[in-house]
């Protein structure tokens, strides 16, 4: 409930000085071949997500667990993304594809080691690529760049000596259960370490998404005649998404509209443009996840049943 309060509460916000007639005028001269490239291209971004989340899975799993074909990680894919983009509940698309995945035999700590690291990975990429606009960022906004880098710079290294000192650093904590599934996580993301090439690989396909999705905003701002280059979309979009990963509203609805309209405000972007390129944005993704709804009605049975069944590897020992 707290989730719809706040979406519902920035979206009166945003609407509340927009242009309603200058909104209908850049809508009805919309091209619209571009924006179905636009979709095009969100479908790239969603392929491209699945194989990279198949790479961190089979990297996690070892001789003894199932692997799922490239398809049926696809197809798991494809049906979390539809379950996040256009169900509101409480039940999110990581928790689905979780589920889906044990389904599989494959181990519940996989599973879920699998789907975490994998946003991780996303994060990740999405801070690299901040931290390489900042600059522009900050020229445009008028504060040096290197006031934010040390910070983020040390953020990061912080993360890595926890990741190789977790057992250490939460031995007094060993007894509780969320310790627990923290070092099993730990170890996972050792695990992605110890294979640089599906690490680099994993986190190069993040990094594509991520550039894949500023050019979608990009085409999308070309569409509807916003003055926007390519260069800007990669600066302005990826604080943009950043916003979006918060888990305060449904889907990064609201979000989303509030950090374009503002990032697209610096370069004089008007706030009726701004809020449709928003709005497309976000319904487009649900348009292109639509067909995950018929993956999952088509095998939900088949989940159902699979999902009672014991995985292969079931074991859940304290990593070593």
């Amino acid at each position: 409930m707290l989730k719809i309060a706040i979406t519902l509460l920035v979206f009166w916000f945003v609407f509340r000085g927009v242009d309603f007639a200058n909104l209908r005028e850049v809508l009805r001269h919309q091209d619209k071949t571009i924006l179905i490239l636009g979709g095009f291209l969100l479908l790239v971004q969603l392929v491209i997500g699945a194989f990279r989340w198949d790479i961190i899975l089979r990297a996690l799993s070892d001789k003894t667990e199932a692997v799922l074909s490239k398809s049926k990680a696809l197809k798991i894919y494809y049906i979390s993304t539809f379950f996040t983009c256009c169900l509101p509940g409480a039940v999110g698309g990581d928790v689905v594809r979780v589920w889906l995945t044990k389904s599989q035999h494959i181990s519940l700590p996989v599973s879920i080691n699998s789907v975490v690291i994998d946003r991780m990975i996303a994060l990740f990429a999405l801070v690299i690529m901040v931290m390489l606009t900042m600059p522009i960022l900050g020229s445009a906004l008028g504060f040096s760049a290197s006031l934010i880098l040390p910070l983020v710079t040390l953020a990061i290294v912080m993360g890595v000596i926890f990741i190789f000192y977790a057992e250490k650093i939460l031995s007094p904590f060993k007894s509780l259960r969320i310790v627990h599934w923290i070092l099993h996580l730990v170890a996972g993301i050792r695990l992605i370490l110890k294979k640089p090439k599906s690490s680099f690989v994993a986190l190069a396909m993040a990094l594509i998404g991520q550039v894949v999705y500023s050019v979608v905003a990009w085409v999308l701002a070309c569409s509807l005649s916003i003055n926007m280059s390519l260069t800007q979309s990669i600066t302005l979009m990826p604080p943009v998404m950043l916003a979006t990963m918060l888990p305060i509203s449904i889907g990064g609805w609201g979000v989303r509209e509030v950090g374009i309209i503002g990032m697209l405000g610096i370069i004089g972007v008007p706030q009726a443009s701004a809020l449709l390129l928003s709005l497309q944005l976000g319904l487009l993704g649900v348009v292109i996840s639509l067909p995950g709804s018929l993956f999952w009605l088509g095998d939900r049975k088949k989940y159902s049943h699979s999902i009672m069944q014991p995985p292969n590897n079931p074991s859940y020992s304290n990593p070593s």
